[in-house]
């Protein structure tokens, strides 16, 4: 089990970050399925769909989808769900969106995790989201049931924006406060997500360099040159606390 599971992370992490002869594996995989109804083994299934939509387009993604369809397999179903969100198809992407809204068989709790799926589908995938996001409103939260998946929504929506996208969605928040009542979850995710991504550039030379199983490099991963001043010392004292005694 542990290193069926370690290949299966291990090719999804390849295929993920570009490697070539992961990618093409799974694309010669997903072509000889939808060719030559040759099987894929299920333990392969989730990243060979994926790269086989990113590399496709609209046919690809409707096979994937009259698939998924025809399955009476929940666990399979769930796997290509996820994948249809990998498609860069422009075309594709909105069918997958509308089908997030309209398909029965897509569970509430389904389609809060299908915009995630979208989105770390493909990188380009999350302008279209939050469009869709703003176009669709009222019929996203009703669809997604309780208000803490649609918060969740708004929250992921923000996570995978870059800079572009978050000034969008932050003043298309603004502008409809009353169209949103949530945009005070939204105004918070935004501001996590360029907390997150300040970070991400501040610390990014020594995210490499441990990859690389590097040592950090002396500036501490910003780029830029360390103050060898120490920094001054702050001494906090902690309030007292209190014992009490029951009766």
């Amino acid at each position: 089990l542990t290193r069926t599971l370690n290949r299966f992370f291990t090719l999804s992490f390849a295929c993920n970050i570009g490697h070539k002869g992961c990618v093409d594996n799974a694309v010669q995989k997903f072509v000889a399925l939808k060719d030559n109804s040759v099987a894929v083994n299920p333990n392969l299934r989730r990243h060979v769909f994926c790269e086989g939509l990113r590399a496709g387009g609209l046919d690809e993604w409707q096979f994937l989808y009259n698939r998924r369809q025809a399955s009476n397999n929940q666990g399979d179903e769930v796997a290509m769900l996820r994948s249809l969100g990998c498609t860069s198809n422009t075309a594709a992407g909105q069918a997958y969106l509308k089908m997030i809204l309209e398909d029965d068989d897509v569970k509430a709790q389904d389609r809060v995790n299908a915009f995630s799926f979208f989105y770390m589908g493909h990188r380009d995938n999350a302008k279209a989201g939050l469009q869709f996001l703003k176009d669709n409103v009222d019929a996203i939260r009703k669809a997604v049931v309780l208000p803490a998946w649609f918060n969740n929504v708004l929250t992921t929506t923000a996570s995978y924006l870059d800079e572009a996208g978050l000034r969008d969605m932050e003043e298309w928040l603004l502008a409809n406060q009353n169209a949103v009542p949530e945009f005070a979850v939204g105004i918070s995710a935004i501001t996590s997500a360029r907390s997150n991504m300040q970070w991400g550039s501040d610390n990014a030379a020594t995210i490499i360099a441990a990859a690389n199983d590097e040592d950090p490099p002396e500036d501490g991963g910003s780029g830029e040159e360390v103050d060898p001043t120490p920094a001054p010392t702050t001494t906090t004292t902690e309030a007292p606390t209190t014992t009490t005694t029951e009766a």
